[in-house]
């Protein structure tokens, strides 16, 4: 199956193939919802979805179909299930968040438990091993539309390459332009996948240039310390701090890291999540030289300052208010009227 994507709703797909697929049940901790977990991470881009179905069509596992039926999560594949890594993948290895809102700021708790009633059941789901296309999908989404340019350019890159990225850098740029799109972003990939494979070289001791050896020495990358990870990453071209914390976030799933995105701090600033002094964006230069423990502009960078307070929970709350500052907290013309988050925000008043 490697190299063809499965797409049920594109192509005939018997009965009795799916019949003979093995399955798998999985009961998780309430709340969850399996939709609200994986449409915001950059985990979608592995799988198309239509009507509560997902299919996985990218990386370890292509071809497997998960569904939620009330509280139940379904899952069939062809082959035996490492039950640990689809749990990992779907994000439900750990309990909910919600059961973790315990600060002393009696006002964040209230601001954190209204925020999750709104999106209830958001997990963070993540793959070690899809690495190399989960770095794909995030360092494209670099002022891209997901939807309608990343989510497509990932399908191309798929097509061409049999699933495995790394064949891209075999490809000439012709063929790449031409089969894939002509934008900047796709330029840019190729620079950042090269700068990976030095690094791989380099630091892993990959004594090949193989694509399907650099495959697998990629997951590798996901056992590293985060923190030498995140400065691993930051070396590659086109790679800042938002990046690459989207990287560790969604190959890790460690929730201690998370990106800074206009969502995140839009929304902190009207909660006034964020304190007076806490102004600065990530700097690669700083972030390359420190981690934000011995950071010198710790207090006045949004990414310290945010994981500082929320530690285990940052990337879960930032995932919150990725969904929230879309849909209601909007940078123009926000629907303060009806947001359910209104009697908690300064703003409103």
């Amino acid at each position: 199956m490697r190299g063809r994507p499965l797409n049920l709703y594109h192509t005939q797909v018997s009965l009795l193939f799916l019949t003979h697929m093995r399955q798998l049940t999985f009961e998780p901790t309430l709340p969850y919802d399996l939709s609200l977990t994986l449409t915001p991470s950059f985990i979608s881009s592995l799988f198309i979805h239509k009507s509560g179905t997902w299919v996985k069509v990218r990386g370890v596992l292509d071809g497997l179909v998960v569904w939620q039926e009330d509280g139940s999560i379904f899952c069939k594949y062809s082959m035996k299930l490492d039950e640990r890594y689809v749990k990992r993948l779907l994000g439900i290895h750990m309990p909910p968040f919600e059961c973790r809102i315990n600060f002393h700021d009696q006002r964040l708790n209230d601001m954190l438990r209204e925020l999750a009633s709104v999106y209830p059941g958001l997990r963070i789901p993540s793959s070690p091993l899809d690495f190399s296309w989960i770095f794909t999908a995030v360092v494209l989404s670099r002022r891209a539309d997901y939807e309608k340019l990343v989510l497509r350019w990932c399908t191309s890159i798929a097509r061409i390459t049999g699933n495995n990225p790394w064949l891209l850098l075999n490809l000439s740029r012709n063929l790449i332009l031409s089969r894939i799109g002509s934008s900047y972003q796709i330029l840019n990939l190729l620079d950042s996948l090269s700068s990976l494979r030095l690094i791989l070289i380099e630091e892993l001791g990959l004594s090949s240039d193989d694509p399907d050896e650099l495959y697998v020495a990629s997951q590798k990358l996901s056992e590293c310390d985060p923190w030498r990870l995140r400065h691993l990453l930051l070396r590659c071209k086109y790679v800042g701090p938002k990046v690459a914390d989207a990287v560790i976030l969604t190959v890790t799933g460690l929730s201690s890291f998370a990106p800074v995105d206009v969502h995140l701090v839009r929304v902190s600033r009207r909660l006034k999540v964020l304190g007076p002094d806490a102004s600065m964006m990530p700097r690669k230069e700083l972030c390359l030289s420190f981690t934000c423990h011995s950071c010198p502009s710790r207090g006045e960078c949004i990414r310290g300052y945010l994981m500082r307070k929320l530690g285990d929970l940052f990337g879960w709350y930032q995932t919150l208010t990725y969904l929230h500052g879309h849909l209601i907290c909007k940078s123009l013309r926000p629907y303060c009227r009806i947001c359910p988050l209104k009697a908690l925000c300064p703003e409103n008043k």
